[in-house]
């Protein structure tokens, strides 16, 4: 495991690269693409975790923080869909440059793994995209991260007046720019084409009609398509949770067992 930093002196990123520890190495990298705010905190030690199984695989993985995340450099107001997909670009560039593959899987959490596919348009080195609990709609996911905030604050002193505010500045202690809020609101998974000559693999447990409508109807004309359905729905959406770290040590394992089954 090798901390580091990279991309322009402007935007240093910091990642985390885990070589590959197998005898048997892929030819295949892999780049880890967390999600936005408060669950990239819920899962920082699961995606760990899956970095060291990977590794372990054979696999050389990065994983690192978007521009105005974590220990990468910029204010939190820096972050935007546009500039996580170009730091994805550069944590893909930087993972090739390190290890000398020359093909990349990303695995996507949440909204990264929306990401992971909107960059993955714009790259032919990406050869699958596996998406994990995928977010379809980038605006109606800060509508719901500001659900969650008031019934997380529902019991705490001067909530009432933030009960009836229309729009708020931050959720969960993340703050929420017009720039991103406008940002979001385009960012539709709905509305990516289908990736050509990738193959994507679909993980999830959410109970709503549109999420399983895309991955069936939609996402199913994407060439080499699978859906694996979780028998038990992530806790996103509890309030009581919102700072207690993701336990899905099985989902894990069954993500890291899905790329070495898709994957080279």
């Amino acid at each position: 495991m090798v901390p580091l930093y990279f991309g322009t002196s402007s935007a240093r990123l910091f990642g985390v690269y885990h070589p590959a520890e197998s005898a048997q190495r892929r030819a295949c990298g892999v780049v880890i693409c967390p999600p936005f705010g408060h669950e990239y905190i819920r899962a920082h030690r699961l995606l760990r975790q899956l970095a060291a199984q990977l590794s372990r695989d054979g696999f050389h993985v990065l994983r690192f923080d978007y521009l105005g995340c974590g220990d990468s450099a910029g204010e939190p107001q820096v972050g935007s869909p546009s500039q996580w997909m170009a730091d994805i670009a550069t944590a893909i560039d930087e993972l090739r440059d390190t290890s000398e593959v020359r093909r990349v899987c990303l695995i996507g959490l949440r909204l990264g793994a929306t990401l992971a596919v909107r960059a993955a348009e714009r790259r032919d080195d990406v050869e699958a995209v596996v998406l994990w609990d995928p977010i379809l709609d980038g605006g109606q996911h800060l509508e719901d991260l500001q659900v969650l905030q008031r019934s997380w604050l529902s019991d705490r002193p001067g909530s009432r007046k933030f009960a009836f505010q229309p729009q708020v500045s931050e959720v969960i202690g993340f703050p929420i720019t017009d720039a991103l809020r406008a940002e979001m609101d385009k960012t539709i998974l709905e509305e990516t084409a289908p990736p050509s000559q990738r193959r994507i693999v679909v993980l999830d447990a959410e109970d709503h009609e549109s999420q399983q409508q895309w991955v069936v109807k939609d996402a199913g004309e994407w060439l080499g398509v699978m859906r694996h359905a979780r028998s038990k729905a992530g806790d996103w959406h509890v309030p009581e949770l919102v700072h207690s770290a993701l336990l899905a040590n099985k989902t894990m394992l069954r993500v890291a067992g899905l790329v070495a089954e898709n994957v080279a």
